[in-house]
């Protein structure tokens, strides 16, 4: 059985200023993560220096976003011309190959600077909230990808650099927050109509779990960031019991809900 490592940032936790670690200490933890990342593909990762209280803030706003009907969510629908909003139940299918669409909710901040399609006017605290993971991430993100240039013997700024406009509207990179819903084999789900987007064709979702059917279909970009918390207590191994970040694991007995922020490189780097 594989085991997915647990890496230990304290040394280089977003509490610690970036330039007052010693080398020395960076090599070992790059070498650590470069070795997670080419024999298993993911790590979690403890002592990280995001609040707790930013991370469950995240958790408590999402889950009272998507308890809100679907006449209501649909009003911050993302359009079909950009990954920023709600994004409804069987509306994305990220892994192609997949014989149905995928069986989550989810809601997309790209631009951080851009409160458009977001529900502030129902829940105040929203843009806050997600600003304030957004650019903790955002830090933490530039900080693994520091350790991975360093890894690969590379200018320690190169990866960063490749994605300097995150947060932008010219970078994809996304902060998602999913609502994977509760199921049993078979089982059915209220009948209600989705929107493709406002002001296109509603198309109603299946009343019955698909064959096939995925929670998410695919995982993108250069790195990916991402929390989970589902409706009983379970934690991620090795780490004392704290939150951590880049565990990825499958919960169908429970409604499970997951903060997510995969990074894409910038336009213009795409061929560097």
């Amino acid at each position: 059985m594989t085991v997915i490592p647990v890496i230990d940032l304290a040394p280089y936790s977003l509490s610690v200023p970036a330039d007052h670690v010693d080398s020395k200490v960076l090599q070992e933890i790059a070498d650590e993560l470069c070795k997670a990342f080419t024999t298993v593909g993911f790590v979690y990762l403890k002592n990280h220096g995001i609040p707790q209280n930013i991370v469950e803030e995240v958790f408590t706003t999402s889950k009272t976003f998507f308890e809100k009907p679907v006449e209501v969510k649909q009003e911050y629908a993302r359009p079909a011309d950009a990954n920023h909003g709600w994004v409804s139940l069987e509306r994305e299918k990220l892994n192609p190959e997949r014989p149905a669409a995928d069986l989550k909710e989810a809601y997309n901040m790209t631009v951080v600077d851009d409160q458009h399609l977001m529900p502030v006017d129902i829940i105040p605290n929203f843009y806050d909230v997600f600003k304030s993971l957004f650019t903790s991430a955002q830090e933490l993100g530039n900080r693994v990808l520091d350790l991975m240039s360093i890894g690969l013997n590379i200018d320690r700024s190169f990866l960063r650099d490749c994605h300097k406009n995150v947060g932008k509207k010219d970078n994809q990179t996304t902060l998602r927050s999913l609502y994977y819903p509760r199921i049993s084999k078979g089982m059915k789900i209220q009948h209600h109509c989705l929107p493709i987007s406002k002001g296109t064709i509603i198309q109603p979702l299946s009343t019955v779990i698909k064959r096939g059917q995925a929670r998410t279909g695919a995982l993108w970009g250069t790195l990916g960031l991402r929390v989970h918390y589902v409706t009983v207590p379970r934690r991620c191994r090795g780490t004392g019991g704290k939150t951590c970040w880049g565990g990825l694991y499958t919960s169908h007995s429970y409604s499970r809900y997951s903060a997510g922020k995969p990074w894409g490189p910038d336009a213009a780097m795409d061929g560097r």
